[in-house]
């Protein structure tokens, strides 16, 4: 619903890339990524020069992750919250009760919703949450909280990592998507683009 399925369908377009989302296998139990001796192992046996991996639950571990893999990139890509909050509604009816899990100290039933999320920002839910609160309502909240990871865990200072905005991907995909494949020290492959519309 944040939008990183499309980058990485563009991504996959490069002979030289594979793509794994959330619930692939084998780098993925349910959405989220096995221990990661297990996918060195997968990485290191790999065909392709690149090994491109969509962990949407896990990026409070961004630094986590850049540091274990020696050489490696993040791409995070934001979308703005309306369509995003209206995405999830449709999608998913859950938004309210993590957010009811949250505000109630529930961290460990809130799972992969908690991570990175600093005692401000859960002193914040408890402040937003009520027991009337819309599904929508719920949702853009959570949308707040792990955007602004980015800016709570710092990343912004992390020249291996390239913010992209959703928007401009559909808008300007050859400025957008060409600055994908340059970050990513890659050829931009034959026909990128297709199927890329706003």
């Amino acid at each position: 619903r944040a939008g990183p399925r499309l980058p990485l369908q563009i991504l996959d377009r490069s002979p030289d890339i594979v793509t794994f989302s959330e619930g692939s296998a084998p780098f993925f139990d349910g959405v989220m990524l096995k221990p990661l001796p297990e996918i060195d192992r997968l990485v290191e046996r790999s065909m392709f020069p690149v090994v491109t991996l969509k962990p949407i639950c896990e990026t409070h571990r961004v630094h986590e992750l850049l540091e274990h893999f020696p050489g490696s990139r993040a791409i995070w890509i934001f979308r703005s919250y309306q369509d995003c909050v209206n995405s999830a509604s449709k999608k998913w009816s859950s938004g309210r009760e993590s957010l009811r899990r949250l505000a109630a100290g529930d961290l460990k039933g809130a799972g992969w919703r908690a991570g990175g999320l600093t005692p401000q920002k859960l002193a914040l839910v408890r402040e937003l949450y009520r027991d009337d609160l819309s599904e929508h309502a719920a949702n853009a909240v959570m949308w707040y909280l792990r955007n602004d990871l980015y800016f709570d865990l710092r990343v912004y200072e992390r020249p291996d990592v390239l913010l992209s905005r959703y928007e401009d991907l559909v808008e300007r995909p050859s400025i957008a998507c060409v600055r994908m494949f340059d970050f990513a020290g890659l050829p931009v492959p034959r026909g990128y683009d297709r199927d890329v519309y706003a």
